[in-house]
């Protein structure tokens, strides 16, 4: 996979076809994204899970055509995000919101 930075976001492409996989830092991009991201709703859940004050570590979407792609396998984000992030203590937990539905059809 190619990670490019382009003036107004960072991205990541399919190592085969170049197509893209993911976009980072959507909440700063996006201002319906960061009304999502931001809102009452899913800032009051996190931290009532984590019982604490929370922010925003890493925020992106991940694009997976369906049949198509590397694919997002389970995978912990605390080892990347400590070594090259500096995140100290795996004090964090991670918010999907699914764009589309999930069908059997669109994989």
């Amino acid at each position: 996979a190619t990670v490019v930075v382009s003036d107004k976001c960072r991205y990541l492409t399919e190592p085969a076809s170049r197509a893209l996989r993911s976009v980072f830092d959507v909440h700063i991009t996006s201002d319906i994204l960061k009304q999502l991201c931001c809102g009452k709703r899913l800032v009051s859940i996190a931290k009532q899970i984590l019982d604490d004050h929370v922010y925003i570590h890493q925020c992106r979407i991940n694009y997976q055509p369906a049949f198509v792609g590397t694919g997002f396998w389970w995978h912990s984000d605390f080892e990347t995000w400590h070594s090259e992030d500096g995140m100290p203590a795996p004090h964090a937990l991670t918010v999907v919101v699914m764009l589309d539905d999930n069908t059997t059809e669109n994989g």
